[in-house]
This record gives C-alpha cells, structure tokens and sequence, in this order.
C-alpha cells in the first residue's frame, strides 16, 4: 500500500471530515446533486483508498458491476479513469455475471439473495458495496447510508479480510464499523 506524507493525509482528514465543498456531504445537504451522484463520489474515494491482492494491469478496466435494480433516476457518476485505469459500470442480473468485477454494487432490490449472493463472492477480491439497511450485517463490505443529509458508510471489517482487500486505516476513522462476520446467522 502507498504511503501518504502526513501533510497530505491532514489535507485528506480535514476534507473528508469536514465536509469542504468537493465532499459528498455539501453537495447533498445543498441538493445540488442526487443521492446517487453523492455516493458516487464517496465510492470513488473509496476506492483510492483500497488495495486488491492481484498486481494491476493498467490495459484492463477498473469493473464496477451493479446486481440488481437501482431507484428510478439513479445513476453512479464516477469519472472515466481510476488510477489511469478505464472505469467500466455494468449493469448484471446472474451472479456468474459478477465474475470479473473489481467492485459489486448489490441494489435493495436483491434482499431476498444478499446471503447467497455474498456465498457466490466468497473470498474473491471483490469490494461489495450496498446500501441497504442491514447489509453490512449480512456480509456487504462497504454499506453507505443517509443521516441528517449526510452520506455516511458502514465498514465490515470481516468481509474485508475475507475478499483480500486493504483499506487504507482512515476510512475505519470515518466510516462506522460493523463488526459481524458476514455468514453469521440471522438474528
């Protein structure tokens, strides 16, 4: 993982806790944006600041694969590259689908599956990211959710482990951890 100069990652604190105008927490509060392009901006963050196993190959795209159906008008906006790699949003229904994709997004509308879902992901290096209530508990690495208009996110450490992920230690700071183990029984 990169190291970051600590002047930069006091930059980074300041912007990311605050919430200064390029965070996902003005533009929201300031309905200047949709929830979805906000979340998308927390993703984005989110994945500059994870690591994948697997060395990467800068001639592939960077897959964001969404499993199910998102609410009417929404729509992930990320920009065209992520670490000089192309930006690819899928758009899948199969779980064989979700093969080869760097991040799954899992919709609510795919409540029913979550567990079966997570079972197909197993300990394959993908970042899943939902948000759904009661995700984060059902195994979902990375569940954003919405308090006072504010983008916030639940980190499952447990899940991250299991995909072979690294998140830089800041977002465990920012974000709020859940720490049930993704297969767990339902309560």
């Amino acid at each position: 993982m990169k190291k970051i100069k600590p002047f930069l990652w006091c930059i980074l604190t300041v912007l990311l806790a605050v919430g200064l105008p390029l965070s996902p927490y003005a533009q929201l509060q300031t309905q200047s944006m949709d929830e979805y392009q906000a979340k998308s901006i927390w993703l984005y963050k989110i994945f500059l600041f994870t690591t994948w196993p697997q060395p990467i190959n800068k001639d592939k795209p960077f897959v964001l694969s969404i499993l199910g159906k998102l609410p009417p008008d929404s729509r992930f906006a990320l920009n065209k590259k992520l670490n000089k790699r192309d930006i690819e949003i899928r758009m899948i229904k199969d779980l064989e689908e979700i093969n080869g994709s760097d991040i799954l997004f899992i919709a609510s509308s795919e409540s029913h599956r979550v567990r079966t879902i997570m079972a197909y992901v197993g300990n394959k290096p993908i970042l899943t990211v939902s948000d759904t209530e009661g995700y984060s508990q059902k195994g979902v690495a990375i569940n954003f959710y919405v308090t006072n208009q504010n983008i916030r996110f639940e980190i499952n450490p447990d899940s991250i482990k299991r995909a072979q992920l690294q998140l830089h230690a800041h977002l465990f700071q920012i974000g709020r951890v859940i720490r049930t183990s993704p297969f767990d029984e339902d309560q």
